[in-house]
Parts: structure tokens; sequence; C-alpha cells
């Protein structure tokens, strides 16, 4: 049994931003052996994305590049120079799998596309993740996360109904491409070492949204089933964060729940006073809004622990709004030991959203921090390829690291 579980599997990273680093953070994460190629001299546009430590920008401690680049090493090659190009063909004959997230057509202007990097090396796995996929008439076409939320169809259903369509916050949308990435190159990998050959992966950041459970795999089944789109609504005023004395709690109360949700609060007649004693009734508003009001007296009077305590004594789905820090601070991530301490050159030590998943025959550890921009063009060059020192010196002098 290998220490991790994908200890041994050798990858060239050639992605940036977040997809791309999402999906080989994972791999590196659970053991492979990433070497990250960036742009000498600026690297990958994540460093110029913050949150910065303590608010200094600096390419070196973007806290998105610092979290996305965990246990990878870098170098820097200049992949328009024949001299990149003739080093980056030499990793490429090392690597199991490389991944990269360039807009269509890069890769191939480069003349590093498939086809000829599969004679350098016939049993590379290579990983393409794009907008729109390799092929198509949207191919070439910009996409950012709101635009691919709005595309996905499910912004045309999130919302007020009389206002205009809203998208959900962050970037889940790109994270999202990235875990289907890193599932898509572990998945192919597995077939390509049975049968001793090499493949291609397309991977489409709006086809990963399109057919994702956050709603829009229902949607496009139902509307098949009944020719209808799922409209805005108003907000069931039963499923809502509500005010308590230390901040907010957020419980789920509605259906089968109710009758949990007033047994919680000790006042199964609750129901029956406001008259809401039907699945049917939960969204007429007059019986909501005097429903509402004892919740809310009831929820002030506690704070968030104890309202969260009884809710999940009577199984109701709850849990309070938690600040970061409370979040960092909670004892169950504690002693799963969910967060990992992380000492990085820039920063000192810091702690790190941790593992995914927990495997129970190997490990899952952080081996190093993200790379600083070059950080192993010695190590990688010299110690694996046999550059000597002036070699590498003249290398960089021509501009290729």
């Amino acid at each position: 049994m290998p220490d991790q579980l994908l200890s041994g599997v050798k990858v060239l990273d050639l992605t940036h931003y977040i997809s791309g680093p999402y999906c080989t953070k994972l791999l590196a994460d659970y053991g492979a052996d990433i070497i990250k190629v960036e742009r000498p001299g600026t690297g990958d546009g994540a460093r110029r994305l913050g949150p910065f430590f303590k608010d200094h920008a600096h390419p070196e401690v973007s806290g998105l590049f610092l979290h996305l680049n965990t246990n990878k090493r870098g170098v820097t090659l200049n992949l328009k120079s024949s001299v990149g190009v003739r080093l980056f063909k030499e990793l490429v004959r090392w690597a199991d799998v490389m991944v990269e997230n360039f807009r269509p057509g890069v890769v191939r202007r480069l003349g590093l596309h498939y086809q000829e990097l599969r004679r350098v090396n016939p049993r590379l796995l290579m990983v393409s993740i794009s907008n729109f996929g390799q092929t198509g008439p949207y191919r070439d076409f910009e996409l950012e996360e709101i635009i691919g939320y709005a595309m996905g169809g499910m912004m045309h259903a999130t919302g007020l109904p009389d206002r205009e369509p809203l998208k959900l916050g962050g970037r889940v949308g790109l994270y999202q491409a990235g875990s289907m990435a890193a599932l898509a190159t572990v998945t192919a990998l597995y077939g390509c070492r049975a049968a001793s050959c090499g493949d291609y992966i397309d991977i489409s950041i709006m086809e990963t949204q399109a057919g994702s459970i956050d709603r829009r795999a229902n949607a496009i089944l139902a509307y098949q089933y009944t020719g209808e789109t799922f409209p805005r609504r108003e907000p069931n005023p039963l499923t809502r964060h509500r005010p308590c004395r230390d901040g907010y709690i957020e419980m789920w109360g509605v259906g089968s729940f109710l009758g949990r949700l007033v047994e919680a609060m000790g006042r199964p007649d609750l129901l029956e006073e406001t008259g809401i004693s039907s699945l049917g009734q939960v969204y007429d508003l007059q019986n909501a809004e005097a429903f509402e009001e004892n919740v809310l007296a009831w929820c002030l009077g506690h704070t968030k622990g104890e309202i969260w305590r009884l809710a999940q004594d009577a199984r109701v789905p709850s849990g309070p709004v938690n600040s970061t820090k409370e979040l960092m601070a909670d004892p169950h991530f504690r002693e799963r030991g969910f967060w990992s301490k992380v000492y990085h050159t820039y920063t000192g030590e810091l702690e790190y959203p941790g593992r995914p998943f927990v495997p129970s025959e190997t490990c899952w550890r952080v081996r190093r921090p993200a790379p600083l921009l070059g950080q192993h063009n010695m190590e990688i060059f010299c110690g694996r390829f046999g550059y000597s020192s002036s070699e590498l010196a003249k290398i960089r002098e021509m501009g290729v690291i």
C-alpha cells in the first residue's frame, strides 16, 4: 500500500487561476508529484488576485494562489522560445499526466498539442480544461463565473420574480470544474495504465455547470417531462435565517420539519394556533407571518448555540451562521483535523482548509507550501535532467526561465 493514494503519479501542471490549479491541487494533496510550470517574471495570474497576506499585494502572498498550489514544485519556462519548448518536452517524457487550461488553440500554436506530445511520450494522459471545450461554435468565446452560471440555466430561477435574475455567490462553478477534471484525470489514468496507452481528455467548464447537481440537471430533466422552466419565486418565509441573541441561526422549517420545529420550541400547539397545519398552507402569507412572529420571539430569547442544540435534538436541519473566526474555532472540525498548518517563507505558519475526504489506509498531508516563482528550477533542471548550474544561468540570461 502506498503512503498516499496517488504516490508515484507524475503530473505536469500547465494551469493558471482556479479551475486547473484546483484540479492539480487535489491530485497533489493526495500524493501526486506535481511540477507546476509558470511564465518567467509574472507566473500564474492567481498570484495577482487577493486576498493578500496582511493586505500587502505581492505575488508570493496571494491567499488564492497559496491555497491552490500546496504540494507542488514550481519551475518557470518561456514556452514561446525553442529552448523552452525543448525543456518542456523533457518534462513531458517524465510525466504520466499533463493538465492545461489555456484557451483552445494556444497549445497547438506553441507546438505542444496532444498529437505532438504523444510522440514524445506515447503513454501521456493530457487533460485540457477550457470555457466551452475544444470544439464547437463557442470554442473561442470568453467566459466568467457569472456568465457560466447564467448560461447554465439556473440564474433564470434565482432571485425574486419581479426583479432581475441573480447569481449565487463565489466561484463555485470553477471549483466544480476543477473537481470534475480531477475525477476525469484519475479515472482516465486508471484506464490508460490498464491498457498501456495514453489519452486526451476535453473538459468544458460550461458543460460541468449545465450538468451539475446544483439544480441544473434536475431542471433540464424536468423541462423534458413538462416543457416548463423553473420560475423565480418568492422565498418561502419559513426557510430563512433568523436573528438570535448572539447572531443568526439557519433552520429548515417546512413540510414535515414544521412539526419538529415547534417541538424544539416547546410549542406543539403553534401550528394549529397560527393556521398552519399542512404543507399546502405554508405559503399562505398571513399564516406564515403569524407563525414567524412566534419563531422570532423564541429565537431572540436564545443564543444560536442553544437554538441549534434544541433544533438538532428535534431533528430539524439547522446550523449557526458562523463568522470565519467561529468556523475556524469550531471544535468538530478541530477534532477531525480539518485545518492544516502550512509554513511559507513569506507568510510564516498559517492554517489552510484541509482534505475533502479521509482515506482510512493511506494518509493525507501537506508536504510543502505553494512554490515561490521558479523556486525549483535548479532542483528540476539540474538535479533531474542533468543541466549544470552554468548552463542554467545561461538559459536564465536568455529569458527562457
